[in-house]
């Protein structure tokens, strides 16, 4: 009975502790939390194996990859795996078919070819080569194995590209001048659905434009529509810079301009979607002395509102024709070029203290410490002081001294 008396409190609050800690590795601790909008740059100590720029990028679920581009004095045919758990960047050597640069990429996730979802990229200038690839490159991540498609339609190269769940859009781009269209900067948008046998494939010029010619684009999927930012093209001899922000919707194929400007006209910027806003990292404009700058701004556009900001964070120094990936909790800016060289820098923008699950850090660990304290170990003295207490005071508690009965001879 007194052992009784003594658990019951103890394993009461013990039951309720154990329920409160699992509680908290399913629902996400909510301590030390911050706004969306407070993001953190940190340019890593790890660096990809060779600099790169204008390449492209996808990111699988689990590791980012950056798919060929400039490497400052040659085209690159590597494949690029970013693991972000340990930041280590490694080189999947001559993946691509040859080496070539102004690529675009999606990952394919919910189309299945060989057990395991793909990425597809798209066209890019070959080696020795001023003509852009037909080639589609199919990429199967896991296996780090690919295979060569092509497409029915002229090369083209420096197109932004996004991925809505069915289908890869692409905008604008340059192909090789023919007969019929002088201009090599394109205002096209193209729908590319996967297929799984044929070598040759169908993409569909669709027949909305894009409001002028340009390449060197950005573009975002907010999962429902697609916003393309920017870019350039050349008025013969003349580099033009665009500062528009266009929305797309592929369900009923509808182009808006949207009434938001980028903070000034620029080109070989890149991208993410965080969920609720767009970032575009740097880029390349004009000065009003016509003189051409590299940027380190980055940018936030939110769609809700329509409205453009400068973030007070900065990249570690300016850069255009960067890969960026976004990985569902940060984002991962690759290389680029500082208006000198090009860069095998990897720079990461994310929450200085993020949302939480075991393992705990011991920010987080306050919190349940406290409750440990308050739920379980103060009630739990209480109760063994209050038994030692009645202990004191009740007569079942001390032993009585045997009755001594005199015995008759």
């Amino acid at each position: 009975m007194c052992i009784n008396r003594f658990l019951a409190p103890l394993l009461t609050h013990s039951l309720l502790f154990m329920i409160l800690i699992s509680a908290s590795v399913f629902i996400p601790l909510t301590w030390g939390q911050v706004s969306a909008d407070d993001y953190v740059i940190t340019l890593l100590s790890e660096k990809m194996p060779l600099g790169l720029s204008c390449g492209s990028g996808a990111w699988d679920g689990k590791y980012a990859y950056v798919f060929g581009g400039w490497d400052n004095r040659h085209n690159s045919g590597v494949i690029v795996k970013y693991d972000p758990r340990n930041h280590l960047a490694t080189a999947l050597f001559d993946n691509l078919p040859s080496p070539r640069y102004g690529t675009a990429a999606v990952y394919a996730n919910g189309t299945v070819y060989g057990a395991h979802n793909v990425c597809y990229i798209f066209g890019g200038f070959d080696v020795g080569s001023y003509d852009p690839s037909t080639q589609i490159v199919r990429f199967w991540p896991q296996d780090e194995w690919r295979e060569i498609l092509y497409w029915n339609i002229s090369g083209r190269g420096h197109m932004s590209a996004i991925w809505n769940g069915r289908a890869a859009y692409l905008f604008g781009g340059i192909k090789a001048p023919d007969e019929s269209n002088p201009s090599v900067y394109l205002d096209e948008i193209l729908k590319f659905e996967p297929v799984t046998s044929a070598e040759t494939v169908p993409v569909e010029i669709l027949p909305v434009k894009l409001p002028h010619v340009r390449a060197h684009t950005s573009a975002v999927w907010d999962g429902k529509n697609a916003y393309i930012f920017g870019g350039w093209y050349i008025n013969v001899t003349r580099v033009e810079f665009l500062d528009d922000i266009l929305k797309f919707n592929p369900a009923t194929n509808e182009l808006t301009t949207m009434q938001a400007r980028l903070p000034t006209a620029r080109a070989y910027t890149s991208a993410i979607w965080d969920g609720s806003n767009a970032y575009i990292f740097g880029g390349q404009t004009r000065l009003i002395n016509e003189s051409e700058i590299t940027l380190d701004e980055i940018v936030r556009y939110n769609p809700s509102t329509d409205e453009v900001s400068i973030l007070p964070q900065r990249l570690p120094s300016p850069r255009h024709a960067t890969v960026a990936v976004w990985n569902g909790s940060a984002a991962y800016i690759f290389g680029g070029r500082d208006g000198i060289g090009t860069d095998a820098q990897i720079v990461m923008m994310s929450h200085e203290s993020q949302v939480s699950r075991l393992p705990l850090s011991w920010l987080d660990l306050g919190p349940p410490l406290a409750l440990i304290l308050v739920g379980v170990i103060l009630p739990s003295l209480y109760a063994v002081k209050k038994y030692r207490d009645k202990s004191k005071k009740s007569p079942e508690a001390s032993p009585s001294k045997p009755s001594v009965i005199p015995q008759t001879k």
